[in-house]
């Protein structure tokens, strides 16, 4: 259930990247939040037959990202 992504697609978002690059990245967010300082999107997948999730977020100020999710290279 939710946006099904890889932590590959997620590794490759940076700063600076707009909004229509990162859906085309990772596709559309489970969710957006609206933040005082912009917006906050955020990816979330759960297989419970596997019993895995994952969830990425990252900020974006005026149609580019600010933060981006910051994934370590251990998650695969």
């Amino acid at each position: 259930a939710g946006s099904d992504f890889q932590w590959k697609q997620a590794r490759q978002i940076r700063p600076g990247m707009t909004a229509d690059e990162v859906a085309a990245l990772m596709g559309p967010p489970t969710a957006k939040r609206l933040q005082p300082f912009g917006e906050t999107w955020t990816w979330a997948y759960m297989n419970p037959r596997e019993g895995s999730a994952r969830a990425v977020s990252v900020s974006l100020r005026d149609g580019r990202v600010v933060h981006g999710p910051g994934v370590p290279q251990s998650f695969e």
